[in-house]
């Protein structure tokens, strides 16, 4: 008797706890955290087939670029690509991970989840925040080995894992490879 008032009691929980959750307004709900490696990326992330299209950005929260991609990614967000997964990668200090949640927050960006660069596998670099994004960038993507170093860096994947752009993307370039008319 005791066992199933325990399974009622959580059952009721979690369905309060998600009521609770889908109350929020897009500003109020919470992003989620998780550590990203090359593995979770192909695996976990890229695998997910009801999208199209995975936009995987690796930025750091204080680039001069950084408000420019998010004020780009709100503006193709917005636009309607219903089937397009953006997934946005901080190379960011581990430190600093709910400071990078302020960074979203600041910008109007209202994600699920922020991957964060796990340090273990990446080293990070004191000096330098975009250096574990560079490393992890040159693990995840072959062809982008050549490309400096350098963030927002943006890598477009279909929906079977194949890389149809990456770099220093604008608007124009992301359209492109979503397969969007580009109006002149």
């Amino acid at each position: 008797m005791k066992q199933v008032f325990i399974f009622l009691f959580i059952v009721f929980m979690g369905m309060n706890t998600l009521k609770a959750q889908s109350n929020f307004t897009p500003s109020q709900r919470p992003i989620a955290y998780k550590l990203v490696t090359k593995s979770t990326l192909y695996n976990e992330v890229l695998s997910q087939a009801q999208y199209d299209y995975h936009v995987v950005t690796i930025y750091t929260n204080f680039c001069g670029g950084t408000p420019f991609f998010f004020q780009r990614l709100k503006r193709l967000d917005s636009a309607g690509y219903k089937r397009v997964h953006w997934v946005c990668c901080s190379s960011a200090d581990l430190r600093d991970s709910l400071e990078t949640v302020q960074v979203l927050k600041k910008y109007g960006v209202y994600i699920d989840t922020v991957y964060l660069i796990d340090n273990v596998k990446y080293k990070e670099k004191s000096s330098d925040d975009r250096y574990k994004g560079f490393v992890f960038r040159k693990d995840i993507c072959l062809p982008c080995k050549k490309d400096i170093i350098g963030v927002p860096y943006t890598i477009v994947f279909d929906n079977k894992q194949n890389i149809v752009a990456r770099g220093y993307l604008h608007d124009n370039e992301i359209k492109a490879a979503l397969g969007v008319p580009i109006k002149p």
